[in-house]
């Protein structure tokens, strides 16, 4: 009979006390659900578990637990060093086609990463004429070209699309009436 009896308070303790296991995991639960939990906090919670049911299991079986497994945070990538901009710059005299403008002068312009096209140049004196193309390319969209000042000695050439790049330099060529020669060359936006 006492047998009888320690049964029965026994199984009802362990009711109580999964009742109140089950409240404090209910309790849990709706913490993280309703917090800012992360993917890498509930990543942590499940290997802290894990490492948990290891400890509890090798105590009954009576051996050593293993030591808790080390999470390694995944490394964030590098990046590669930052582009610098490199333009090389030569210019060439080259025939005119233009009976007003007996000189012509041929600048190409190269660079190493791909920019947009909009360029002024300085030039030692007037331009009369101005002609340019992007080498392999046969359409451009939002052409603008003129002159920034009223001397006519600093044209300019801007293009939407296509960019320069690498593998398509620009090429223009000026036509004057005397001889001239480009002196700098700005990137303008």
């Amino acid at each position: 009979m006492a047998l009888a009896i320690f049964a029965i308070a026994s199984n009802h303790a362990q009711r109580v006390w999964d009742d109140k296991d089950k409240e404090a995991t209910r309790h849990q639960v709706t913490q993280i659900l309703n917090g800012q939990a992360t993917h890498e906090d509930v990543k942590t919670l499940d290997q802290h578990i894990s490492d948990g049911f290891a400890q509890v299991v090798a105590a009954i079986t009576a051996r050593k637990p293993s030591p808790p497994v080390e999470i390694v945070k995944p490394r964030e990538p590098e990046l590669p060093p930052a582009l610098v901009q490199h333009m090389t710059i030569t210019q060439r005299r080259v025939p005119s086609t233009d009976e007003t403008a007996k000189y012509g002068l041929q600048v190409i312009l190269q660079t190493n990463i791909n920019i947009p096209v909009g360029f002024a140049f300085h030039c030692t004196g007037s331009v009369e004429k101005m002609d340019y193309f992007l080498v392999g390319q046969g359409a451009y969209m939002s052409v603008l070209q003129g002159y920034l000042d009223d001397g006519r000695t600093v044209p300019f050439i801007k293009i939407g699309f296509p960019q320069l790049t690498p593998e398509a330099p620009l090429v223009v060529t000026f036509f004057s009436r005397g001889d001239i020669r480009v002196t700098s060359v700005e990137q303008i936006h």
